[in-house]
Parts: C-alpha cells; sequence; structure tokens
C-alpha cells in the first residue's frame, strides 16, 4: 500500500470538508437571520450529513494507493472482486495470508472475510490493526484511521498491545514482529525502575516516538509492565469540570432571572439551590423538546430519527447522571458538546464567524488530547454541525433551535 497517496487522501478529505463549512458564512447576508441560519443548517442534516461508512474508506485508500484511479473513474466504480484480490495480495505479502485477527492465529475464509470488511458501516480498533499490518499500512496511515474513520483515540500507549502495533508499524516489522513482541512482552521482568508518577500519557507517547533501539523498546515495555500508575486527566474528570463550569454558568443565569423578577430582593448565589442535573438539561434544550412527562422526546420523534450520530448526542439529566456514575461511556462528541455549551472558553474579543471556529478548535483540541480523543476533525458530521452553529449568529441558540426544530416538525 503507497501510504503517502493515503495520507494525501485524507488531508484533501478533511480540507474539503473544512472549505464547505467556511462557506456557510459566505452564504448568509450581511444582516444576518438567525432563523435562516437554522432553516439552513437543518437542510443541511437532512440531505448532505452522514456518516460515511468504513468500507468506503477503506475502498477510497484502496483505490489511491493501489493506482486504480488510472483505469477508473472513482473508487465506487471498481468491482467488489478487483479490491478483494488486492486486499488477499497484500495480506498474502505481509505474511498474513487467511489471518482475521491479531489476537490469535484462526484462519478466515477470505471470500467472506473481505467483502464483509468493504461492506462494514463501522468498525473497532482490532479491525483498524489488522488492516494496518495486512495492507502494509504505517503508522501514520494507521492513526487516520483510527482518528478520522473511526472517529476513536489514537494509540495508547499505555496498552501494551497497541505500543508494539505502534513499534511495529513504524519500523516495518509487520505481523512477525507484533508475535515476535508479544511474547517477549509475556516473558519480560517487569522492570525496577519505572515510568515516574508526575509523567503524563503524553510523555510516555512522546518516549515510544523518540525509542531508537530493540533494546530501549523492550526496556519501555519492562517499565509499562510494572504497572506504574501514571497520573493524567481522565475523560471522566474533564467531563465533570465541564460540566461544573456548566452548572456555574446555570446557577448565574438562574440567579439573573430571579433578580429580573423579583428586584427588590438581596439574591446571592449562596441563596439559591445547587442547580440540579434537571435543571442543567433545561438550560440546555429548549422546554419544547420535553413531552408532558418532563423528559426529552424520543429519538423515534425526531425528523433526524435516522441518524444516529446527531440523536445520540443527547445530553439528557438522566446520561448524564450515568456518566457522572460512570454506567455511560464518555464519547468525543460529549466532550465536543460541553466544551461547545461553555461559550465562555472559546468565545474571543473579536466575535465573527471565522475567528469563532479557530478559537473553538483550538480550545476544544485541548480538551480532547487531554482525554486522549483525537483532534476536532470536520469531516465527520456532528462536527460539522458543530461547526456550523458556530458559524451562525447566535452558536448555542441555534444549537437550541435546532433541536427544538428537530421535535416539532413531525
Amino acid at each position: 500500500m503507497d501510504n503517502t497517496r493515503c495520507e494525501e487522501l485524507f488531508f484533501r478529505i478533511e480540507s474539503e470538508h473544512i472549505n464547505k463549512i467556511l462557506e456557510f458564512y459566505n452564504e448568509v447576508p450581511a444582516e444576518i437571520d438567525w432563523l435562516k441560519d437554522v432553516s439552513i443548517i437543518m437542510e443541511r442534516m437532512m440531505h448532505n450529513l452522514s456518516l460515511r461508512p468504513f468500507g468506503d474508506y477503506l475502498k477510497g485508500c484502496l483505490f489511491y494507493s493501489c493506482g486504480m484511479d488510472k483505469r477508473y473513474p472513482d473508487h465506487m466504480s471498481v468491482p467488489d472482486e478487483e479490491y478483494i484480490s488486492i486486499m488477499r495480495e497484500e495480506f498474502s505479502r505481509n505474511g498474513m495470508a487467511g489471518v482475521c485477527s491479531l489476537e490469535n492465529d484462526s484462519p478466515a475464509n477470505d471470500e467472506h472475510f473481505f467483502k464483509s470488511l468493504l461492506r462494514k458501516e463501522n468498525a473497532d480498533r482490532s479491525i483498524v490493526f489488522l488492516l494496518g499490518f495486512g495492507l502494509g499500512m504505517n503508522e501514520n496511515t494507521t492513526s487516520d484511521f483510527l482518528t478520522k474513520v473511526i472517529r476513536q483515540s489514537d494509540f495508547n500507549f499505555k496498552d501494551a498491545r497497541e505500543a508494539i502495533y505502534f513499534y511495529c508499524l513504524k519500523n516495518q516489522l509487520g505481523y512477525e514482529g507484533v508475535k515476535r513482541y508479544l511474547k517477549i512482552y509475556s516473558e519480560l521482568t517487569p522492570a525496577t525502575e519505572t515510568f515516574a508518577e508526575k509523567y503524563y500519557t503524553s510523555d510516555i507517547e512522546k518516549l515510544y516516538l523518540t525509542v531508537e533501539s530493540h533494546e530501549d523498546f523492550v526496556e519501555l515495555l519492562a517499565q509499562l509492565k510494572a504497572g506504574t500508575s501514571i497520573s493524567g486527566y481522565t475523560k471522566a474528570e474533564v467531563f465533570r469540570n465541564l460540566l461544573e463550569s456548566l452548572r456555574q454558568q446555570a446557577k448565574l443565569d438562574k440567579i439573573a432571572f430571579y433578580h429580573d423578577d423579583f428586584p427588590e430582593k438581596d439574591l446571592s448565589e449562596e441563596s439559591l439551590d445547587d442547580v440540579s442535573l434537571f435543571a442543567i438539561e433545561k438550560y440546555i434544550y429548549y422546554s419544547d423538546t420535553r413531552n408532558s412527562h418532563n423528559n426529552m422526546m424520543p429519538n423515534s420523534s425526531s425528523i433526524f430519527s435516522g441518524k444516529k450520530w446527531f440523536l445520540d448526542t443527547k445530553l439528557t439529566r438522566q446520561n448524564l447522571s450515568l456518566m457522572l456514575e460512570g454506567k455511560r461511556s464518555i464519547t468525543r462528541n460529549d466532550i465536543i458538546t460541553m466544551v461547545f455549551l461553555n461559550e465562555d472558553l472559546w468565545l474571543g474579543e473579536i466575535d465573527k464567524p471565522y475567528e469563532r471556529f479557530m478559537d473553538f478548535q483550538y480550545t476544544v483540541n485541548d480538551y480532547l488530547l487531554m482525554c486522549r480523543f483525537a483532534k476536532f476533525y470536520p469531516q465527520n458530521p456532528y462536527e460539522t454541525f458543530i461547526g456550523m452553529c458556530i458559524a451562525s449568529d447566535n452558536p448555542q441558540d441555534t444549537f437550541k433551535q435546532i433541536w427544538s426544530e428537530s421535535f416539532k416538525v413531525r
């Protein structure tokens, strides 16, 4: 596989999509009509935003990296049989004929296995790593698949298996290298000198990025096996901090509301009860998104009922509670939404669409990296939606109104 052409493909996709978002700034008149912004965004969400299937990305990379663009007009016009033939040849060339899992050597039915890869809507990390070695990807192309295609975090260097994957991809050691180092790790004596407790995950990552020899890498694995607790922010900590900031914001708005209604009273933060998760839900979404029982309406009631990538981001009080209790995983979209809602974090002095968009990207990337998530990637539909909200005249009101309208249209 020509990794350079794959990386160019991802860069082009990202650049084209950012330009599409930025075009939104030029579609509205000088005097921006907020409701027109909402209607434009909803129209785009309905007809232009959808998750690109994993198999589509895979075909695109094979199409360009294998020079098929010289024989076919686009990647969708290539017969599946030709893709299957190429993948079978690449797997065989890279010592993985019949291998369908890096966790074991169980043989696969080639025809069914490769055909299923081309038709996958979504894939997990294990499939990405399998393809990384089977198709001869380098660490950068594999990273692109992890962060931009399946929208997960990059290599986890605190996980010995993923650290070995990275080292073997970077040094083109292939599947045999993986088996070799997994065996070394299983027999390795934990180091007595371990990673300093003050090390953050990013510090550990730098060590793996700069390792120059087999001996140095094995020493890192020995330190990793020692099981030292490595400090750093967790997703839960980052989420709690963002939620607390939003809670304080909601509390101040609540005080302002009471002050407007009862100007004669001397109100302070202490005079009001703590803001509940239900109050936060009401602060995030307009009241007409809820039913007669005061619960947010079900996804089936939304005009976007087929767009799981959008509806699964609802920060209901139930979902917030489950995340705080560790019973529901915290996703990239949750962090992105919470940063967006905490407008004070990214709204700078110059309140223009482009500056807002750039300031938001800088800020949200800091929070995403704290959680070991990939950077903000506008190619993903939800991030496109957030980007268009930021480009509108009233970002957070636009966000609320779109949620509201999505339940009112039916």
